[in-house]
């Protein structure tokens, strides 16, 4: 029955993920040196998360941003990590997974996803891009 009174509100629920995404977009887009989510011709992203990618010459690493959030009471997660990288896929791997999937290993190093809960105000996010880019140093301060 939760199931089914969700896919009931599956526009609306998609279409607020989509309006707090744009809200961070558009909030994030002059950022240089950061990628965030993309919607590519003949796909339509739900945006179930927000997920940013920082180049490595700011120095970030994600546990260092995940820090530096929570110091703002911010909670951010992790971008994923690889499976070859997980204590249960050990005896699986063969050889130095960082060389042989060297994207994937960069990407999760580098990445964290932004809070998108669907209770999120504008201002919310407002307040999460000024926390992001005072980490990152573009501006003063919050």
């Amino acid at each position: 029955a939760l199931a089914l009174a969700q896919i009931r509100r599956l526009d609306e629920l998609v279409e607020g993920r989509r309006r707090i995404f744009n809200w961070y977009k558009h909030q994030l887009e002059a950022v240089p040196g950061i990628r965030i989510n993309q919607e590519r011709e003949n796909v339509f992203n739900t945006y179930w998360v927000v997920t940013v990618i920082v180049d490595s010459s700011y120095g970030l690493q994600k546990e260092e941003m995940l820090a530096f959030f929570s110091k703002y009471n911010i909670d951010c997660r992790p971008f994923f990590y690889p499976a070859s990288s997980m204590p249960a896929y050990k005896n699986y791997v063969v050889g130095n997974m960082e060389e042989v999937n060297p994207i994937s290993y960069s990407l999760s190093r580098y990445g964290i996803s932004l809070p998108s809960a669907a209770s999120l105000i504008e201002e919310d996010v407002k307040y999460v891009c000024e926390v992001f880019k005072l980490m990152l140093g573009e501006t003063g301060k919050v």
